[in-house]
């Protein structure tokens, strides 16, 4: 699961799955193993409605105002664009995801947050504002990179089916 490579991934020592899994099923039973599922479904909602709502509105501000005809240019701007957006309201809530599963079994190297809202009031007021963005480049390069691909394979797609864009 998601907590236990996270644990993995976050241990400045070596800890293995059995040793991570044992220790969450010990301290708290299959509840652990669902620490950060509440962040994880809201990052998925956020980012799915920033990429297929601002890609839609992205595009078609690009065409109406004429910088670029309906075609791969244009699907190319539009998506990165919607790519960055999502990156930006979804990376708060993908690191209180990660930090509910890093704490998930009273992993002692993790800070210990009560829930989903603890983490994000004292995030902030401990750590700046700017811990809510803690990997956002990897992570907006990576949703970019996404968006680009899939928009301009889905256009493509729609065109085959459609015989044009529009």
């Amino acid at each position: 699961t998601d907590v236990v490579k996270t644990q993995m991934q976050a241990a400045a020592d070596s800890k293995t799955m059995t040793g991570v899994t044992r220790q969450v099923w010990q301290q708290e039973g299959l509840k652990g193993f669902w620490r950060g599922a509440q962040p994880n479904i809201a990052r998925c909602f956020i980012g799915n409605a920033c990429e297929i709502g601002c890609y839609d509105q992205f595009k078609t501000t690009i065409i109406a105002k004429g910088w670029v005809s309906d075609g791969p240019l244009a699907h190319f701007a539009a998506s990165g664009g919607a790519g960055v957006v999502s990156a930006l309201f979804s990376t708060p809530v993908d690191v209180v995801k990660t930090r509910l599963m890093n704490a998930a079994g009273g992993n002692k190297g993790a800070i210990q947050y009560k829930g989903v809202i603890d983490c994000f009031i004292n995030m902030p007021k401990k750590e700046g504002i700017g811990s809510l963005y803690k990997g956002f480049w990897p992570l907006a390069i990576r949703k970019v990179a996404w968006t680009v691909v899939f928009f301009l394979v889905n256009e493509q797609a729609l065109k085959v089916i459609r015989g044009s864009y529009s």
